[in-house]
């Protein structure tokens, strides 16, 4: 692991260099923007803007393991639930480990939705019609912002939708039942250690799914959206049961055949064109038809929520 941790370190500006340069040889619908946060620095966003007054907004936040992966990547995707929903879509780049581990990300999170609750006003959107959708690591935020939420009154989440959610930091990823398609355990491991200290994985921001029962009580609804092949689809269903004992509103859909991360590669093709091939291999043939299901069906529950 050490060995592997020291190599992976090295390459990290190099990836996200190359994905930052095919994400900006496209066409980008969203709107660029820096939003300050603190007094220290600004976190990059991608807002695309609704066409109606007052509209709610919907935060998203793209996977990647907390190390990797960029707002950008997801600007077809956000462009789409905008088109469906008919709302603000805010793509958010939050920092990342390992220069900026936990909590620096879930601070970003919660500092550009209170500057957007802030200034509602100039960009026509209403902080009382809040909601985020986390992909991953994007999805560990979503649900920690959701938390941290119901403790300030600047803003109201009404939904929450996680896409192959990472809610479990505490177990080893190589105890996690795998699939073929899935992420070597070694490079889970590196995610997870970059991204929190061993004491920090036990906290309710960092695995929900452990989280004391007070953490989830008056949650807003929750819509899970689990890839069958992928080893944290047990957490998934595990933190679902878990929410509905609690009495939170689940709703829960398992994809079958869907690898980990199957979404953002289907919305960005020029970037899954970029992996191996005998990574794509392993891929359903249909991921992308998958992919614009899961969409769909998380997008009938927004408009339930939001409208």
């Amino acid at each position: 692991m050490d060995d592997f941790l020291q190599s992976f370190i090295k390459i990290i500006p190099s990836i996200r260099a190359s994905e930052r340069m095919v994400l900006l040889s496209q066409h980008i619908h969203g709107e660029r923007l820096e939003i300050p946060c603190g007094e220290s620095h600004s976190v990059e966003v991608w807002l695309h803007r609704a066409q109606r007054q007052n509209s709610p907004v919907l935060f998203e936040l793209h996977g990647g393991g907390l190390v990797l992966g960029d707002a950008a990547k997801d600007d077809n995707l956000c462009e789409e639930v905008r088109t469906l929903i008919g709302c603000h879509v805010v793509g958010i780049n939050y920092r990342k480990a390992p220069e900026n581990p936990y909590p620096a990300a879930l601070d970003d999170v919660c500092g550009v939705m209170k500057w957007f609750a802030e200034n509602a006003e100039s960009f026509s959107m209403d902080p009382s019609r809040f909601a985020v959708m986390g992909f991953s690591g994007g999805a560990t935020l979503a649900t920690a912002a959701s938390m941290k939420a119901r403790e300030q009154d600047r803003y109201s989440i009404c939904c929450q939708i996680l896409h192959y959610p990472y809610l479990d930091a505490v177990t080893d990823p190589a105890a996690k039942e795998r699939c073929l398609s899935d992420m070597a355990p070694e490079l889970m491991k590196a995610f997870t250690f970059l991204y929190s200290s061993e004491e920090q994985r036990k906290e309710p921001y960092v695995s929900p799914l452990h989280a004391p029962e007070r953490f989830i009580t008056n949650m807003p609804p929750v819509i899970i959206v689990l890839a069958e092949c992928d080893a944290l689809c047990y957490e998934g269903e595990q933190y679902a049961i878990r929410l509905s004992r609690a009495g939170v509103p689940v709703f829960i859909r398992q994809m079958q055949a869907a690898h980990h991360g199957y979404i953002e590669d289907a919305f960005n093709s020029a970037c899954y064109n970029e992996l191996p091939i005998d990574t794509k291999e392993i891929h359903a043939i249909n991921f992308r038809e998958l992919a614009n299901e899961a969409v769909e069906w998380s997008a009938q529950w927004l408009r339930m929520y939001l409208n």
